[in-house]
């Protein structure tokens, strides 16, 4: 029986990507920084493509009612090491109300680089492995997405820092203990933390996950930093349905 996840403006197919639809993907594809003047747009680790998908909903948002909103002619393109992630992520991007602005490749960041000649890229984002214990899962397919040595944050953030556009962001989810790490590193390739949203899943916890923003410009003070707490009470916490209102289809 085929798996479909529903969102409330495009369906994706969610049986043979290695990672599936999740919590963590769908926060930073609705909190991630949207520019409606971007062109060229990247998803490193696309998986079923639904970040990708959400932010091509996205851009006809902010396009929708300038003189842009009839050209759109941004592209998004979602890479995946994985070849089932990246043919489904293929297949949703086709069924989708975008198509014509998604593209999907079978290929590693290495890879993608030594192919995409000179472009550079408004905004990159990716939800990427993260999980550094040595006992990987003996699911094979499924250890290698979650793996971070199967693509490690510094690989991304160099890519980033060459191939970023003069006004063009990185934005990514990671788990909140790696936070100040990643905006060392960030910092030592002149990429500047300009957004911070710490998650929780409850009032009583800590925080598990930061979604980080990152440019070549330098901030004239401090970034601000929110947070996010997703449960409430039995239920999900007002501002966790707000901001997922437009995406999914909580309570429908």
């Amino acid at each position: 029986m085929m798996s479909v996840f529903r969102f409330q403006k495009f369906s994706v197919r969610n049986e043979r990507s290695a990672m599936k639809v999740n919590t963590d993907g769908v926060l930073l594809g609705a909190l991630m920084t949207i520019k409606g003047d971007s062109r060229h747009l990247l998803d490193i680790g696309t998986g079923t493509g639904t970040i990708a998908l959400m932010a091509a909903q996205r851009m006809d948002q902010a396009l929708s009612g300038t003189s842009d909103a009839t050209e759109s002619r941004y592209i998004i393109e979602g890479i995946d090491i994985d070849a089932p992630s990246a043919e489904e992520a293929a297949m949703n991007f086709e069924s989708s109300l975008w198509k014509r602005h998604l593209r999907a490749h079978n290929l590693s960041l290495s890879e993608f680089s030594s192919l995409c000649g000179s472009t550079v890229y408004d905004h990159i984002f990716t939800n990427p492995p993260f999980f550094l214990e040595d006992l990987h899962s003996p699911d094979s397919r499924k250890a290698a997405t979650r793996h971070a040595d199967s693509l490690p944050l510094e690989e991304i953030l160099d890519f980033a820092s060459q191939r970023l556009s003069p006004s063009g962001h990185l934005s990514l989810i990671l788990p909140f203990d790696s936070k100040i790490m990643a905006v060392r590193l960030a910092a030592e390739k002149s990429l500047h933390l300009f957004s911070c949203v710490d998650i929780r899943s409850t009032e009583r916890k800590q925080p598990h996950r930061s979604i980080l923003e990152f440019s070549r410009c330098r901030p004239a003070g401090e970034c601000p930093e929110r947070l996010l707490t997703i449960h409430e009470g039995s239920g999900y916490s007002g501002e966790y349905l707000r901001i997922t209102a437009p995406y999914l289809c909580l309570g429908k």
